[in-house]
C-alpha cells in the first residue's frame, strides 16, 4: 500500500502541509470527541484528497492518484474510528 510519505515528490510540500493540517484537524477533534467538528473535518480533508488525486490523475501518474487518496483517506478514516495511538501506519491493497 502506499501512504502520502511514499508519494514523495509527486505530491507538493504545500499538498503535503495541506492534507497533514486536515489530518491533524480531524485527529484533535476525535481525540476531543468533537462531534461537531469530526463530520466537516473528514469532509474538508475528503476535498482535499480528491483535488489532489485529480491533479495527479491529469499529470499522467494515474496509479499513484488512486492509492495516495485511498491511503491517506484510509489512514484518516481509520484514525477517526479509534486508533488511539499517534503513528498512522496503515497499508492498502490497491485494486486495479
Amino acid at each position: 500500500g502506499k501512504t502520502l510519505s511514499d508519494l514523495g515528490d509527486k505530491v507538493s510540500d504545500e499538498d503535503k502541509t495541506d492534507i497533514n493540517a486536515k489530518i491533524d484537524r480531524l485527529k484533535t477533534a476525535h481525540d476531543e470527541s468533537n462531534f461537531d467538528e469530526i463530520e466537516p473535518a473528514m469532509e474538508d480533508l475528503e476535498k482535499s484528497l480528491h483535488s489532489l488525486a485529480e491533479r495527479m490523475y491529469q499529470a499522467g501518474d494515474e496509479g499513484a492518484a488512486g492509492a495516495g487518496a485511498q491511503a491517506a483517506e484510509g489512514d484518516a478514516k481509520a484514525d477517526a474510528a479509534g486508533d488511539d495511538d499517534d503513528v498512522i501506519d496503515a497499508e492498502f491493497e490497491e485494486s486495479n
